[in-house]
């Protein structure tokens, strides 16, 4: 919390308006206080932004996935025969596209927090990240390549690895 009031201040104290840039450019060497404080506060925004953007991808992902249902097909929805259809529409191809863009995200993003956390000596977080990820891999692969039950084993993974990211924002939510 205290390095989002950092970046607050430094963009009211600055008067940033750009939305995208989150610190402006980089200030010129005459200006040696607002020039430290725009180096520290970068090295901040750096170290956060990739997992937070791999995440926005896999909810963008997700809606996106939603928006375009699969055909049905082995049962689901009740009453469905067993096997899948001979030929599959558009909207199943969309729904396959979005559902890889969001778990690549996915797992991509439990690793960067990894390597965050274990660069940082959080141990316990970086493991669990890490495990969330090979967790979510393994049920993709797995449901991918057609393995038996692979629908069970892709919503254990991906249950996993959502679960793991809530825990995270909740921890930056408390600022522990």
């Amino acid at each position: 919390m205290a390095a989002t009031t950092d970046v607050l201040a430094y963009r009211i104290t600055y008067r940033l308006t750009d939305p995208v840039v989150t610190l402006g450019t980089p200030p010129d060497g005459h200006r040696a206080p607002r020039r430290t404080a725009w180096q520290r506060l970068a090295r901040h925004v750096r170290r956060h932004v990739g997992a937070t953007r791999l995440v926005r991808i896999s909810g963008i992902g997700m809606i996106a996935a939603g928006a375009f249902v699969m055909d049905p097909a082995d049962g689901f929805p009740l009453r469905t025969p067993d096997g899948v259809p001979a030929s599959l529409t558009w909207q199943s191809y969309a729904h396959v596209a979005a559902g890889s863009v969001t778990f690549t995200a996915l797992i991509a993003a439990c690793f960067v927090m990894g390597h965050h956390f274990g660069r940082g000596g959080e141990r316990r977080y970086a493991i669990g990240s890490r495990i969330a990820g090979t967790a979510l891999l393994l049920g993709n692969g797995w449901a991918m390549s057609g393995g038996k039950a692979g629908t069970p084993t892709l919503a254990i993974g991906v249950i996993t690895a959502m679960t793991w990211i809530s825990v995270i924002a909740d921890r930056y939510r408390r600022n522990v």
